[in-house]
């Protein structure tokens, strides 16, 4: 099976780009381009850093094509 462990690049909810507790400054610009890179691997398994594990390819492109579609409104 093609697993991508994804990091800290994908939550259920909207992802966390504003810096808290000190952290480095994160970039939306890289943040939507992981996720176009993620899509181009087409993972059967996609493990993200908190959460249980997405299964499907079918299921896994979904999540992460309705993530790609947020940076249309970046200015």
């Amino acid at each position: 099976m093609k697993t991508l462990f994804s990091g800290d690049n994908i939550y259920k909810a909207f992802p966390n780009i504003y810096t808290i507790r000190g952290t480095s400054f994160r970039s939306f610009r890289s943040w939507y381009q992981s996720i176009e890179k993620m899509i181009a691997l087409e993972p059967e398994v996609l493990v993200p850093s908190h959460g249980v594990p997405i299964l499907g390819k079918k299921n896994i492109l979904e999540i992460l094509k309705n993530l790609s579609l947020i940076h249309i409104s970046e200015p």
